[in-house]
């Protein structure tokens, strides 16, 4: 009687524990038939621009030479705290002229004029709609895309500040003059400029005020020599998931668990490459590539007529980076959106990492190992969260630092170099800046010059 009574309490127990896992997940992923677990109301979050600037303009008559840059992010030591009082000062701006629909499309950006004046620049990886940036839904159509937002004044934001609105890619921009009070943004740029912060923190040339550097638009160089050297942290990289140890399957069963309605029903299969597969039937398909990738893909979208624009979009995959365990927490802070795909309803996000406003640069033979051309992508469609591919490689530092001595005139001669080689004698780069090269996954990662040309990486 007594061991029949045991196995009652067993069974009862095991049902409890099932119920509890397919309530979670119904809770997580909406409903047994699909995962639209992506909340349909939220108050939208703006995308955040890759990188922050404070401009320090010349205090002489020596012209835009004099101009200093710092990066939020050195400076502070709260730079998402500033970037909302920031944004929340520029979302008033937009309203008021939303109401005027009075911006004026002009050609030819004025980057001496931008410049040479006390400014907050907030840079964008793509160009973005004004929706997008503000998160302001529905106003889209007020200026085209964007990729600059220059908020600058001649009195230090005291009395007034003026807008303008960059497409650096295309050459045109929005320009509007605002009265009133700029506290908050008064308050960030008078924090970063102070004397005591900008002596011990790196420095920046905006390289619009360099004479006959052939670079297009302007890209904020770090200041080096003997006396200003560039001091960084150096990065080390990992995989978490390691299914040669004893733990290292639990750990990969939590990142994956949550794309499962009944994770303890799913299907493994593991192959000779040493890929995991698990499967829950024409439902879900998570593949794990030891190298280190997690994929996703959903089987049974059931939400897909519904239009989602990218702005909400974004508000909805922002939603899957803090709820999944796919994606580390330390992971998912140092993440920017570096592109936006979209194919018919379907829209993909694509995000890839920095440090200390350095992005962090994988060698393309490495994204080929691992199958990847960013760190996350994911795809919804209406509502509905389609596909996912992220790697699992965590990068950190232990505080050990470095110094970096080579000033920007070296990659730029080395590339003039290269390109003569090719039998290239007349060029303009897209872009120059530091970067975390990563060339393999075994040795400490480290500063080094990153150059875009005809929209491919170089290294010289």
């Amino acid at each position: 009687m007594d061991k029949g009574k045991e196995h009652i309490k067993l069974i009862l127990l095991s049902c409890l524990i099932v119920a509890t896992v397919i309530q979670t997940a119904l809770l997580w992923l909406g409903s047994m038939s699909s995962h639209n677990f992506l909340k349909k109301n939220m108050d939208y979050e703006p995308i955040m621009p890759m990188n922050i600037w404070v401009v320090e303009a010349g205090n002489n008559d020596t012209g835009l030479s004099n101009s200093l840059a710092f990066y939020l992010g050195d400076t502070t030591g709260n730079e998402k705290k500033d970037y909302k009082r920031l944004i929340s000062e520029f979302k008033k701006v937009v309203y008021e002229y939303e109401e005027e629909k009075s911006l004026t499309k002009l050609e030819g950006i004025p980057w001496g004029k931008l410049l040479s004046m006390p400014s907050i620049v907030l840079e964008y990886e793509i160009p973005l709609g004004l929706d997008s940036i503000s998160g302001i839904s529905g106003i889209s159509s007020l200026v085209d895309k964007i990729d600059y937002v220059f908020m600058y004044s001649k009195n230090k934001f005291q009395k007034e500040a003026s807008l303008c609105l960059v497409n650096s890619k295309e050459d045109y921009y929005y320009e509007l003059s605002v009265i009133g009070n700029f506290q908050d943004i008064e308050k960030v740029y008078g924090a970063v400029t102070e004397d005591d912060l900008t002596k011990n923190i790196t420095t920046y040339q905006p390289s619009a005020t360099i004479e006959n550097l052939q670079i297009k638009g302007n890209v904020f160089l770090p200041t080096s020599s003997q006396e200003t050297l560039v001091t960084y942290p150096i990065l080390n990289i990992y995989n978490p998931i390691d299914l040669t140890k004893e733990e290292g399957e639990q750990v990969l069963e939590t990142r994956i668990n949550d794309f499962f309605i009944s994770p303890l029903v799913k299907e493994k299969d593991i192959y000779e490459d040493g890929s995991v597969v698990y499967t829950e039937p024409k439902k879900t398909i998570v593949t794990y590539n030891p190298l280190g990738t997690i994929e996703y893909l959903n089987l049974d979208p059931k939400q897909t007529q519904n239009v989602t624009n990218l702005l909400q979009g974004y508000n909805k995959v922002l939603d899957f980076i803090e709820e999944a365990e796919c994606v580390s927490k330390q992971t998912a802070e140092n993440l920017y959106l570096s592109n936006i795909v979209q194919e018919g309803q379907k829209i993909t996000y694509y995000f890839d990492l920095s440090h200390n406003g350095y992005r962090i640069q994988m060698e393309d033979s490495l994204k080929k190992q691992l199958g990847i051309t960013s760190y996350l992508e994911v795809s919804i469609k209406g509502n509905d969260f389609v596909s996912m591919k992220v790697c699992t490689l965590e990068i950190y530092s232990d505080w050990q630092t470095q110094t970096f001595k080579s000033h920007y005139l070296e990659p730029m001669d080395n590339m003039y170099s290269l390109l003569m080689e090719q039998g290239i004698e007349d060029f303009t780069l897209d872009r120059l800046e530091l970067v975390y090269l990563v060339k393999d996954f075994k040795h400490p990662i480290e500063l080094a010059w990153g150059v875009i040309y005809k929209q491919r990486w170089y290294y010289p």
